[in-house]
C-alpha cells in the first residue's frame, strides 16, 4: 500500500491547487484533476521533509508544516493531510512536466471540477479546525 501526503495552504480564503498534466492509476492521479500539492514518500523519506519537498517540486512555493489535519483510507493508498503555511509568496519555478497549473482556488470553486480523492474532505476537515500537532508522529 502506498502512503502518500498532501499539504493544505490557505491564503486569503483560497486554496494553493495544482492541475495534473498526467495520469498515474496506481497513485489514483488522472489528467486534468485538481488537488493539493500531494505525492508518495521515498524510500526512508521522513513524512514533513516529503510533504515540503513535494510542495517546492509542484509549485514552487517554500514552505513550513505546522499541523496535521487528518489520516484518509484512499483506495489503494493512505494519504496524510498537513496544513502548511508559505514561507514567502514568490513562486519559483515548478516541475511542468509533472503540473500543469499552479493556482489558488476556493473551496466553492474546487467543488465544480474534478478533483483527486480526499481533497475536499480534507479541506473540509482544515475549515471544521480539525488540526492535530505533529508532535503525533513518532520516528522510530
Amino acid at each position: 500500500m502506498n502512503i502518500g501526503v498532501g499539504v493544505i495552504i490557505e491564503n486569503k480564503g483560497k486554496f494553493l491547487i495544482v492541475q495534473e498534466r498526467y495520469s498515474d492509476p496506481k497513485t489514483n492521479k488522472e489528467v486534468d484533476s485538481y488537488g493539493t500539492p500531494m505525492g508518495h514518500l521515498d524510500e526512508g523519506e521522513d513524512m514533513i521533509q516529503c510533504a515540503i519537498r513535494e510542495v517546492k517540486e509542484e509549485t514552487g512555493y517554500s514552505i513550513k508544516i505546522t499541523s496535521i489535519i487528518g489520516l484518509y483510507d484512499i483506495r489503494k493508498a493512505i494519504g496524510l493531510a498537513f496544513k502548511g503555511e508559505l514561507i514567502n509568496e514568490n513562486l519559483n519555478e515548478y516541475d511542468t512536466n509533472e503540473i500543469k497549473e499552479v493556482s489558488w482556488k476556493s473551496l466553492e470553486e474546487l467543488k465544480l471540477l474534478k478533483t483527486r480523492p480526499a481533497v475536499i474532505e480534507a479541506i473540509q476537515d482544515y475549515l471544521d479546525g480539525k488540526t492535530y500537532p505533529l508532535s503525533l508522529i513518532t520516528r522510530i
